[in-house]
């Protein structure tokens, strides 16, 4: 990710790059880097959460 952010405002212009630009940029290779089984826990702990949070 760190190279990927460097390549883009390298290309942009150092002074023409928002964090928002980056974000932009790096969230599908970011989301893609992760497996499918991690999501799906996590998905499941959030909802467990949220169950034993109602109570």
């Amino acid at each position: 990710m760190k190279a990927l952010c460097r390549a883009y405002s390298r290309k942009k212009g150092r002074n023409n790059v928002t964090v928002d630009d980056l974000i932009h940029v790096i969230t599908p290779k970011g989301r893609a880097a992760v497996p499918d089984s991690i999501k799906a826990e996590l998905l499941q702990r959030i909802r467990s959460f949220l169950v034993a949070a109602a109570l």
